[in-house]
């Protein structure tokens, strides 16, 4: 047999040979149906020696985890205001500059011998001031009162009225920066007249006193909103210098010094002389505005 054959039949042989392999069943369909119900499931995992469940780990309440490392963090500021701070509310009176104006009215009379033919009359102030910051107020005002008199004499019918008239610069202390109530002081200086007329049916007659003025005042204001102010206050004047002039409808008019209308001769003693010079005071109630 030829040598390039034995290849060939052993292919034939192995063909030729029966397969050992089982033959496959076919394959078989099987429907499952599931159902969902809320009995309570087994447990997850059993110990293998005891054959008893293991305790699960308690759940951690929900909530934020341990921080991340790449998570932003936030940062407070030390100097950031607090909800109290923000809570209040901002007070111009408080280390604050600015300017103010004040209207004031009230009673006023000087109560010496040159007013006792006088009742207290109504008096009227307008103010205008600066506020330095902290408690301090700078201001100039001008006040004007007016109140009928009556001067017995010869004349029949001897009614007139006198006049009272400043213009004041001055210095206000508050005593308190903050809260609804504010005590104040303050000092002034400034120029003075008190003036008295006459009026009969034989006789015009007027006089004047017009004198240098140191004025001391004190009250209290009363917040009522942010920038407006109301509260009582009390001013009493102190007079020196100046001069004293008369005129009525015969002469011209004349002037002296004041100090010898109140001093006269000299035979008055100076207690006598200090009651008598003229002290102007006034109690008003003042309206203060803020801007």
């Amino acid at each position: 047999m030829p040598l390039a054959n034995i290849p060939l039949l052993a292919l034939s042989l192995f063909a030729a040979a029966p397969s050992d392999a089982p033959d496959e069943p076919p394959p078989v369909r099987i429907d499952v149906e599931l159902e969902v119900t809320d009995a309570p499931q087994p447990p997850a995992s059993v110990d293998p020696w005891t054959n008893a469940p293991e305790a699960s780990a308690p759940e951690e309440p929900a909530g934020e985890g341990p921080p991340r490392a790449d998570a932003p963090s936030i940062e407070r500021r030390s100097d950031a205001p607090t909800s109290h701070e923000r809570q209040e509310d901002p007070d111009p009176s408080d280390h604050g500059r600015g300017g103010v104006f004040a209207v004031s009215t009230g009673i006023a009379s000087c109560a010496q011998p040159i007013c006792t033919a006088a009742r207290q009359g109504a008096i009227g102030r307008l103010a205008i001031g600066v506020r330095m910051g902290g408690s301090v107020e700078i201001g100039l005002d001008s006040s004007f009162a007016r109140a009928r008199a009556y001067r017995p004499s010869d004349y029949e019918a001897d009614r007139g009225h006198i006049g009272l008239w400043d213009l004041v610069l001055g210095v206000r202390w508050n005593l308190l920066r903050r809260g609804r109530v504010i005590p104040h002081v303050g000092l002034g200086l400034g120029v003075s007249r008190i003036t008295w007329r006459l009026a009969a049916p034989l006789l015009r007659w007027r006089q004047s006193v017009t004198r240098g003025l140191l004025r001391l005042s004190g009250g209290v204001d009363i917040r009522v909103s942010e920038r407006v102010m109301i509260g009582p206050r009390i001013d009493q004047g102190l007079t020196f210098g100046g001069e004293a002039c008369y005129h009525d409808s015969v002469d011209r008019g004349w002037c002296e010094k004041a100090r010898k209308l109140f001093r006269g001769d000299g035979s008055f003693p100076n207690q006598t002389v200090r009651r008598a010079t003229p002290r102007p005071w006034s109690v008003t109630i003042s309206a203060r505005f803020l801007f």
